[in-house]
């Protein structure tokens, strides 16, 4: 059966001053797409500029406006030209802006970001004019919480790969946030800053290290869920021993505080390992990319990479059947008090959150088992 795909639509905007940067992402989110789009089942796809059709308007910058359509993610890039005044902004960029934080604001997009690049030109190259008008942007952004990135030109595709990755991976909860009551940051916060130098031994070695901390978070999730089972049985013990309705109200009620003890260490900690595994996946995808180009001799690094990623693949797959079991066992009590009902509505759903969350993330491990495996191959051949 064919995985249908969803389309995440990002938007790119920036002056023309930047345009190697805008090349770079189209590429990056290319590679990402068939690196894991089938496996994720969602796809980016960005737009800009490059795509619109010459037309007729009121003016120039209205023409993207008008083509462009509606878009999930907005992505600036500035670096010392702000841009073409229009009849509404002070350049075609800040007025992408404008329209972008409106439609933040009514819940209709789920992020803003900006990288502003600070290397790559000389003074001889920077309009004082311009640049004022850069820094000030800056300023406004930064006093209404956009999240905001200074970037060397080196280090621009290692963060625009951990964004789009982020955002790949992260999807369902970065598109429901609002809903959630997250931060406006939230993207941002499980971004992890790359150096721009890394090597391809360190990369290998930090992935690894992000899936072992993954690796804890499981165990945790593994053993919680044991306490919670034994909590559950020890309460059906106790149930059949009771006479009187009020009895059994006292002993549900106290088992309700079990079930939202369980929840709240689920909730607690599902985000954490998200997180850690989407800087694992950036690792390994810089990793991937810098062997590609440089290396052909190293297959006993393969196989240590290997063994560490199917290892945490199995644990994840592992933890999947018995919260399946939990969460069957939670919906089959009966709806005897107020505060159970409650209780177990909210679990049932983190539980449901849970088993989806680590089968994509299974997924996605055995598609970096896949790439693996590729680049065996090539250098085999």
């Amino acid at each position: 059966m064919i995985k249908s795909i969803q389309n995440i639509r990002v938007f790119l905007s920036s002056p023309s001053d930047v345009q190697i940067e805008r090349s770079k992402v189209f590429k990056i989110a290319d590679e990402l797409n068939k690196n894991m789009s089938q496996v994720l089942g969602r796809r980016l796809e960005i737009v800009g500029w490059e795509e619109v059709v010459p037309s007729i308007s009121r003016y120039a910058q209205n023409v993207i406006n008008e083509q462009i359509g509606e878009y999930d993610i907005f992505l600036g890039i500035l670096s010392i030209r702000f841009g073409t005044p229009t009849p509404n902004a002070g350049s075609g960029t800040e007025e992408e802006f404008n329209l972008a934080y409106d439609r933040y604001k009514q819940g209709k997009l789920a992020d803003i970001c900006f990288f502003f690049k600070t290397d790559g030109f000389t003074v001889n190259d920077i309009d004082i004019d311009q640049f004022t008008l850069v820094k000030e942007f800056k300023r406004k952004i930064s006093e209404i919480g956009c999240y905001r990135s200074e970037i060397k030109g080196d280090d621009f595709d290692n963060n625009i790969r951990n964004l789009l990755t982020t955002i790949l991976i992260d999807w369902d909860r970065i598109s429901n946030r609002q809903e959630l009551g997250l931060s406006k940051d939230s993207i941002s916060l499980q971004l992890h800053n790359i150096d721009e130098d890394i090597g391809y031994y360190d990369a290998i070695s930090l992935s690894i290290d992000e899936l072992e901390k993954s690796t804890q978070i499981t165990t945790i999730f593994t053993k919680a869920g044991l306490i919670f089972n034994e909590a559950m049985l020890k309460t059906k013990s106790k149930l059949d021993l009771c006479s009187t309705d009020k009895e059994k109200s006292k002993i549900i009620n106290i088992f309700s505080e079990d079930v939202d003890a369980f929840s709240l260490v689920l909730e607690a900690n599902i985000d954490k390992q998200r997180s850690y595994l989407v800087n694992s996946m950036n690792y390994f995808n810089i990793a991937s990319s810098i062997y590609a180009e440089d290396f052909n001799d190293e297959n006993d690094v393969l196989n240590g990479v290997f063994s560490h990623i199917d290892e945490f693949k199995k644990t994840v797959e592992d933890s999947i059947p018995t919260m399946i079991y939990l969460k069957e066992s939670v919906h089959k009590f009966s709806r005897a008090t107020t505060k159970l009902n409650k209780s177990k509505k909210s679990l049932v759903k983190t539980l449901e959150n849970f088993v989806v969350h680590q089968q994509e993330s299974a997924d996605l491990l055995q598609n970096s088992l896949n790439m693996l495996l590729k680049l065996a191959l090539k250098e085999k051949a």
